[in-house]
């Protein structure tokens, strides 16, 4: 499963990837989230995406399914990334302090 829905820039929330791998499996989420000690309403909204997939989540992904923790933790950052580039008051924010921080020259960041 690639990164990005349809192959656009937008990239996907790692849960979506997890749920992908274990349908492919054949394994419920109710079991999943026994296996894993979540509980199922929380495994539920990690793999809708209503929740980050943590580095403990990751873990217990990797442990349970056999997924790859590194390729879990990335997509989370460009997923969270993507969100906070695309909420026009955060940019706002990010741009107004960038006015107010003449210190910071182009070569620093």
């Amino acid at each position: 499963m690639d990164a990005h829905i349809n192959n656009t820039d937008i990239p996907i929330h790692p849960g979506q990837k997890v749920k992908y791998h274990i349908d492919k499996l054949s394994i419920s989420q109710k079991t999943l989230a026994k296996l894993i000690s979540l509980s199922p309403s929380t495994l539920s909204e990690v793999l809708s995406g209503k929740r980050p997939v943590t580095t403990e989540y990751a873990m217990l992904f990797e442990a349970a399914l056999g997924m790859n923790l590194d390729e879990l933790l990335s997509m989370q950052t460009e997923y969270n990334k993507y969100i906070a580039g695309t909420d026009t008051r955060f940019r706002a924010k990010v741009t107004r302090i960038r006015t107010l921080t003449p210190f910071v020259t182009e070569d620093d960041r």
